[in-house]
C-alpha cells in the first residue's frame, strides 16, 4: 500500500489504495448489500491519541484533532479508566468515525460499535483494518430505535461543512424536520435527500439476550439516546454495563417526545441511576432534580453517567 509519509510534523493525507480497496469488507446491515469501500477519497490520516486513524477531510472532528492530537479527551479517560477495573467489551452507540472506538481497540478489547451513517462505518471499518484491529471490531451500520418504531424507513440529514455529523429521521416526519426540511433545506441546500432506505432494530437485537459483559456503553446519537435505551431493556435489566454515558442534547430529543425526566423514570426501572459527567469522570452523586431541570434548558448539551443500583461481578476492580 502506498502511503503519503507520515510525521509528527506535518498532518498527512492518506488516500487509501490498493491493498484494502481490493478487499472491500462487507456492510454488517443485511438490509443493504452495498460493501465497505477502503478506496475512499478525501480522507486524512491522521494521528489521535497516538493512534492513526482516518477521518473526512474539512470536518469539525478532523479540525479539532489536527489541532489538538485528541478529541474529547475527558470521555477517553473516561473508557481507559473504566476498563482499567472492569472486564468486558465496549459498546460505541454512534461511533461516528471511531475516535472513541480506538481508544478501547488500542488497548486489546473487544468492541461492538453502532455508526448508521455509511461513510462513517467506512473510515472505521478501514481505520480497524489499518491498524490490525479488525478481529477485535464488530461494526453494524444500522439505525437503531425502540421496539416501536422498529423497521422504520430513515434519512439522512447534515449540517453545512461537517460531513462526519447528521441525524437519522424517519421518512414521514422528514419535510417538517426543523433540522433537515422545511426552509432550513431550501436555503442551505445542505441536506442530503432520501436517497436510500435504512431500516432500523433494537440494540437488544444486536447484543443478544445473552450478551458478553459489557465495561463501558457510550452513546451519542443525537437525540434519539431515549429511543435506543427503551430498546436496551433486557441488556440493561441485568446490570450488564460498569458505566454507561449517554449525550443529552434537549434541542433535539425534544423531537423524540421524551424529556430528560422521562429518561430517568425509564433508566430507574431498569436499575440505573444518572451521575453528572466532569472532567474528572462521572460524579460519585446521583444527579438531582434541580440539576435535571438545569440540563434541560434550550442550546445546551449535557453528557449524563449512568450506573446500575446492583454492581455485576465483572464491574468489581480487578486484583493487582
Amino acid at each position: 500500500m502506498t502511503v503519503c509519509a507520515f510525521c509528527a510534523a506535518c498532518v498527512a493525507c492518506w488516500y487509501i489504495r490498493t491493498a484494502l480497496s481490493e478487499s472491500p469488507v462487507r456492510d454488517n446491515n443485511a438490509a443493504r448489500s452495498s460493501r465497505f469501500n477502503c478506496g475512499v477519497r478525501q480522507a486524512q490520516l491522521l494521528s489521535v491519541d497516538g493512534n492513526p486513524w482516518l477521518f473526512h477531510s474539512g470536518d469539525a472532528i478532523t479540525s479539532t484533532v489536527k489541532a489538538k492530537g485528541t478529541f474529547e479527551p475527558a470521555i477517553g479517560n473516561l473508557i481507559r479508566r473504566q476498563l482499567s477495573i472492569a472486564d468486558g467489551m465496549m459498546v460505541d452507540i454512534g461511533a461516528n468515525v471511531g475516535v472513541m472506538t480506538s481508544v478501547a481497540l488500542s488497548l486489546g478489547r473487544e468492541v461492538v460499535a453502532v455508526e448508521a451513517l455509511p461513510d462513517n462505518a467506512n473510515l472505521l471499518r478501514c481505520s480497524a483494518d489499518h491498524n490490525g484491529w479488525a478481529t477485535l471490531l464488530k461494526l453494524h451500520n444500522t439505525p437503531l430505535a425502540d421496539p416501536a418504531s422498529k423497521s422504520e424507513r430513515f434519512c439522512v440529514c447534515r449540517p453545512i461543512g461537517n460531513p462526519s455529523d447528521g441525524i437519522l429521521v424517519p421518512f414521514t416526519q422528514f419535510a417538517d424536520d426543523p433540522f433537515c426540511g422545511g426552509d432550513q433545506r431550501k436555503t442551505k441546500g445542505a441536506m442530503e435527500h432520501c436517497a436510500e432506505e435504512m431500516k432500523s432494530i433494537t440494540l437488544d437485537e444486536i447484543l443478544g439476550s445473552g450478551s458478553n459483559p459489557i465495561a463501558f456503553m457510550k452513546m451519542d446519537i443525537e437525540g434519539n439516546e431515549c429511543r435506543v435505551l427503551k430498546g436496551a431493556a433486557a441488556t440493561l435489566r441485568g446490570g450488564n454495563p460498569c458505566t454507561i454515558l449517554t449525550e443529552y442534547n434537549p434541542g433535539l430529543q425534544q423531537y423524540t417526545n421524551c424529556t430528560l425526566i422521562d429518561m430517568i423514570d425509564h433508566m430507574k426501572l431498569l436499575g440505573y441511576l444518572p451521575h453528572t459527567f466532569q472532567r474528572q469522570g462521572c460524579s460519585l452523586k446521583e444527579l438531582t432534580s434541580v440539576q435535571a431541570g438545569k440540563m434541560s434548558a434550550p442550546g445546551s448539551v449535557h453528557n449524563i453517567c449512568w450506573k446500575p443500583l446492583l454492581v455485576p461481578k465483572h464491574c468489581v476492580k480487578k486484583a493487582s
